[in-house]
């Protein structure tokens, strides 16, 4: 009897166990709601027009370099990275260029086999289009269609997926998330040097692209 008794009670402590890992599970959020991949291009957009510093990861020093500036937005999501372009392609998910969605990271690098010098956000993809976000030497943080830059579609190397969740986004009816009207805003024939990334100066042909570059205004968002 006193057995009996002893069972009986472990298997009540289990099954309160279980019973509460069952409720805590329920509790938590899953990965594909965790992250709103438009409120990090909203947010990244806030720092349009802000120049290019080098090794600064803060608007507080007046700009970013471009793995600092993917660095400190995705911060702001609990997503961390490390510090350099060449360390944050080597985090995530690689995956196809034709399956990238915003949020999603894509890299850059001089040569076929050279390292990667140059990481940008994307921000937005449309048909064949896929809009970055970037901090570049020339221009600052501004916003670039890959598909039309021959210089930055010439150096790219891959995309990765630093995200939780599921991938089957789809596109924003809010204006608010959209991207900007590629009208006068446009700067054609410009020259994009190469940029400068923790790593010495190499110096290549310059090359046109075409970029929106807004002038830096600062914004609060009243939703994050």
């Amino acid at each position: 009897m006193p057995f009996l008794n002893f069972y009986m009670r472990n298997l009540f402590l289990f099954m309160l166990f279980l019973s509460s890992l069952t409720r805590l599970n329920a509790a938590l959020p899953t990965d594909s709601v965790l992250i709103s991949r438009d409120s990090i291009v909203l947010y990244a957009k806030n720092y349009l027009g802000l120049p290019y510093r080098y090794a600064s990861r803060s608007p507080a020093r007046g700009g970013f370099d471009c793995s600092g500036f993917t660095m400190f937005v995705l911060k702001k999501f609990g997503i961390h990275l490390s510090p350099s372009s060449s360390a944050q392609s080597l985090q995530g998910d690689k995956i196809l260029l034709k399956d990238a969605i915003p949020g999603d990271l894509v890299f850059f690098h001089r040569t076929k086999r050279g390292r990667v010098f140059h990481v940008a956000l994307v921000s937005k993809v449309v048909k064949d289009s896929i809009f970055i976000i970037h901090s570049t030497t020339h221009g600052g943080l501004r916003i670039d269609n890959l598909a039309t830059s021959y210089y930055w579609k010439s150096k790219y190397k891959s995309v990765r997926n630093v995200l939780p969740g599921a991938r089957n986004y789809t596109v924003p009816t809010d204006n608010s998330l959209q991207e900007p009207i590629l009208t006068a805003d446009i700067i054609a024939g410009t020259e994009d040097p190469p940029i400068q990334d923790r790593q010495p100066f190499e110096k290549i042909n310059l090359l046109p692209t075409l970029a929106i570059m807004p002038k830096w205004k600062p914004t609060v968002l009243t939703n994050q």
